[in-house]
């Protein structure tokens, strides 16, 4: 079965006819304010791992993907297999329309995740198939609509991006790679630590980055700090293209 359909039916026959009695779960999943810091971000390590009324359970298959299974007041609301690289589950209102959506596997930044939408129509999570792209640590802010990533591929390469929603697709706003050891600029198809793949100016980011960063900064294989230096990344560098 490709999944459990994620309403409770109550079917009467009477007559020849079916009566049914749908269950609604909105007011089960309506997502609350989240707590932003001073410039409008949260992170997703933040977001709870469980809601009051919904219980999902993961098993892993020996490929490494899980089965997933969502009840909502003890009742099965949905069923899938997903291929993130971590069972870790978080509730987020992904696409900002007022539901908890869930997101399995984030973990560290080179673990991949999977997200589920809330569908209020069908009573179900559907599948953002672009989300299995992602990789990272994530921030969030819901003033602007847009996440925010930063991810590792390799010991000396980190990748930022904001990115928003669009149904279930990921849209890429800007993005920016840092490649920490100058030997390897060549691999990467760079000339400087900081590049700017989208959007921008390239010398005046890496100029003024540069400069940013004489102060000593947090680790970026260190967790949160990932967040707390990306952070900091996007408010220099709208900072700088204001000027």
């Amino acid at each position: 079965m490709r999944r459990i359909i994620g309403i409770l039916l109550l079917a009467i026959v009477c007559g020849g006819s079916i009566t049914v009695d749908a269950q609604n779960y909105d007011s089960v999943l309506k997502a609350r304010k989240p707590k932003t810091d001073a410039n409008g971000y949260y992170s997703l390590l933040k977001c709870p791992t469980s809601l009051p009324n919904v219980k999902v359970t993961t098993e892993q298959n020996d490929n490494g993907s899980y089965n997933v299974k969502v009840f909502i007041k003890g009742n099965p609301v949905d069923s899938f297999t997903c291929e993130s690289t971590s069972d870790d589950v978080r509730f987020v209102d992904a696409n900002f329309d007022g539901y908890y959506d869930i997101l399995i596997g984030p973990a560290t930044s080179r673990n991949y995740s999977s997200l589920y939408l809330w569908d209020p129509q069908k009573q179900w999570f559907y599948h953002a198939v672009s989300s299995d792209n992602l990789n990272g640590r994530f921030i969030i802010n819901p003033a602007k609509k847009q996440w925010v990533s930063a991810g590792s591929s390799s010991y000396c390469s980190m990748y930022y991006t904001i990115f928003r929603w669009d149904d279930d697709k990921e849209v890429d706003i800007e993005s920016l790679i840092e490649i920490s050891d100058p030997t390897e600029y060549g691999s990467y198809g760079v000339k400087r630590r900081y590049t700017i793949i989208k959007g921008g100016d390239f010398d005046k980011i890496s100029k003024n980055r540069k400069q940013h960063t004489n102060k000593k900064q947090p680790s970026q294989n260190s967790g949160e700090s990932s967040s707390t230096s990306l952070i900091n990344l996007i408010i220099w560098s709208k900072k700088t293209k204001a000027n």
